[in-house]
């Protein structure tokens, strides 16, 4: 009788390395993208010149990547990732200091790479891609506030007839606008920026004290 096994791992490890070897050539081509953004600019960036200092065939690219503005999703995909995730992980303090620790952490996140934020802040309102991807993570960071803002009404500490509506808009205007300001011109931390909104933002739903 014949055993197959060692045909089967073979195969296996043939199709991890083909993944690996995948998943590194995407990496280098997102990289050499991104560089040559903060470098070039979006629209002086071209298809050949990322592939060349990615050390890949030109059409490796599309294999990756259908546009140049793709490579964007994915790094403001990742970048809300991040977010979401450090934002989910202030627990157990009260309404106000969460959500203030949550402009600190989205300061930072603002900080982090302006040019490229001046790259994805060029396209956001152009690229179907991108419009697409900006209210997907729009929709996680909703989903976020709502939790933070039910269980302050279950404490008492936000008042339960309050516009709860009007404040999220607001809230994601906010952090939005800031971080737009703070790319687009420089000046105040985006952080100290958001956190002077958020507490006139707070008078409207906290409860009396």
């Amino acid at each position: 009788m014949v055993n197959n096994d060692s045909g089967q791992l073979s195969t296996k490890s043939s199709s991890s390395r083909r993944d690996r070897k995948r998943q590194r050539t995407r990496e280098a081509l997102y990289r050499a993208a991104l560089m040559l953004f903060e470098k070039n600019g979006f629209d002086g960036t071209t298809v050949q010149q990322i592939t060349e200092k990615a050390d890949a065939g030109k059409g490796t690219f599309f294999q990756h990547f259908p546009t140049k503005d793709h490579v964007l999703v994915a790094y403001w995909d990742e970048f809300n990732s991040r977010l979401i995730s450090d934002l989910e992980s202030i627990k157990k303090r009260s309404t106000r200091d969460r959500l203030f620790t949550a402009m600190e952490i989205c300061g930072r996140a603002a900080e982090r790479e302006p040019a490229i934020g001046r790259v994805l802040l060029g396209r956001v309102f152009t690229s179907p891609a991108l419009i697409d991807s900006d209210q997907d993570n729009e929709t996680r960071l909703t989903a976020w506030l709502d939790g933070v803002l039910d269980e302050g009404m279950k404490r008492g500490e936000l008042r339960k007839d309050a516009d709860f509506d009007s404040f999220r808009y607001l809230f994601i205007a906010n952090l939005s606008g800031a971080f737009r300001e703070y790319v687009l011109f420089g000046g105040d931390e985006p952080a100290e920026i958001m956190s002077r909104r958020t507490r006139f933002l707070l008078r409207a739903v906290e409860s009396p004290r």
